[in-house]
């Protein structure tokens, strides 16, 4: 009954376009603002710290509303708007109306994510929902990973190309969930008019796994008793979304600032710099084939503080970089660490949880004020100081993000104990 309701091979695949398009968006705005409007590099870093803003209070004002809706009617819409947003970019002859238009497309996000991720992870628990999660990992990521070396190919052939090239894949994103909502439809009138288990139709529970007790249900049988059985304590939870939010603060500088910087001060072109960012993603992407193959990690509180510990020294060893080949070898080794982090944060804050979307809201929320700091301070210190004052930036916050995680999980072991 779930393989039916729930498309995962249909949802990895949109992953990795609307990423891809995100992705796209990013990389390409950043040398069109600064090549065709002359925008300054703090600017720059403070336009993509406000559409992540606009996409942190999507999910915050949303999070509620979203659940209230069929999966594949809120995303068809996100995608719709952010095609729309996207055509305004493209169009515009104004900064600032790029900037509106920007920002409303990170706003579009936020209606896309949540219920995607909560879809996806419907009904399953422990290795399962590990191995779910991983797979949607490796799709989201591929189109990350892509995106900026497409991003580089595609400025030779003009600023405004990578910009209509994401107005095609929101489009084909919209055609895609508004033609599964209609086959569905169809498939339900004709071949299976009888009533999903529990008497409502998944699409309609908008979440809601068969067998979880709603949040806040008093019926605990449902739910496995320990952490062994797929039900995550909160200090790891809390934890996860810390570690997250680290390492969002670094890929906020390294997506929106070191561009400009590798230009400027490396002597760069975009398709090299775009090569850097695909050696970072592909190390992310092998991070999360392992974790995928392995469930060592799950529950574990020390790989949690290692893994953080490790993104504190990545940021040291940023302000190293003078060329191509230094700067490979950090960014392959900020990959393999994102990834651990990134699914510490998504899979023990899903594990246990009878409400996946508003879950999968937090997580957004954490990660995505992570890249408003990231992003807005890295763009500001950079500009002010130095690139090197910008990692140390990200470094600090790993430091501090590390002393709050000890924090909590020795609390959870006290409590334990």
């Amino acid at each position: 009954m779930d393989s039916i309701n729930t498309p995962r091979p249909l949802l990895y695949a949109t992953s990795f376009a609307a990423n891809l398009a995100i992705g796209l968006l990013g990389f390409g705005l950043l040398f069109y603002l600064s090549d065709s409007f002359g925008v300054s590099p703090s600017r720059i870093g403070w336009i993509n710290g406000v559409w992540a803003l606009a996409y942190l209070l999507g999910c915050l004002g949303t999070k509620g509303v979203i659940s209230r809706f069929p999966p594949p009617l809120m995303l068809s819409t996100a995608s719709m708007f952010m095609a729309l947003s996207a055509l305004g970019i493209f169009v515009s002859g104004s900064s600032w109306f790029i900037t509106g238009a920007y920002i409303f497309f990170g706003f579009s996000t936020s209606l896309f994510w949540p219920p995607l991720m909560g879809w996806l992870s419907r009904g399953l628990e422990g290795k399962d929902l590990g191995a779910a999660l991983s797979r949607f990992n490796l799709s989201w990521s591929s189109g990350s990973a892509l995106s900026p070396y497409a991003g580089g190919l595609l400025l030779l052939l003009g600023g405004r190309a990578p910009l209509i090239t994401v107005v095609s894949l929101c489009a084909l994103l919209v055609l895609v969930f508004t033609g599964y909502r209609a086959h569905s439809a169809g498939r339900k009138t004709a071949d299976d008019p009888r009533p999903h288990e529990g008497g409502t139709p998944l699409s309609e529970t908008a979440g809601l796994a068969p067998g979880l007790p709603r949040h806040g249900s008093s019926d605990p049988g449902t739910l496995p008793s320990t952490p062994s059985a797929g039900l995550a304590k909160p200090g790891l939870t809390y934890a996860g979304w810390i570690g997250v939010f680290c390492a969002y603060v670094f890929t906020g500088a390294l997506l929106y600032i070191f561009p400009l910087y590798a230009r400027t001060r490396l002597s760069l072109s975009e398709p090299v710099i775009g090569v850097l960012l695909l050696i970072k993603s592909s190390a992310t992407l092998l991070g999360f084939q392992y974790l995928k193959q392995t469930s060592w990690w799950h529950f574990r509180s020390r790989q949690m503080i290692a893994g953080q510990l490790l993104l504190a020294v990545c940021g040291f060893l940023f302000t190293a970089v003078t060329g191509i080949l230094s700067a490979a070898s950090a960014m392959a080794l900020f990959g393999f660490i994102f990834a651990l982090l990134y699914t510490n944060s998504i899979f023990h804050g899903a594990s246990g949880s009878g409400n996946r979307e508003d879950r999968m809201a937090i997580h957004e929320s954490v990660l995505t004020a992570g890249l408003i700091a990231g992003s807005a301070g890295g763009g500001f210190l950079y500009q002010t100081c130095s690139m090197d004052s910008a990692f140390l930036f990200c470094a600090a916050w790993a430091v501090i993000g590390l002393f709050c995680q000890l924090f909590l999980l020795s609390k959870k072991s006290a409590k334990s104990g």
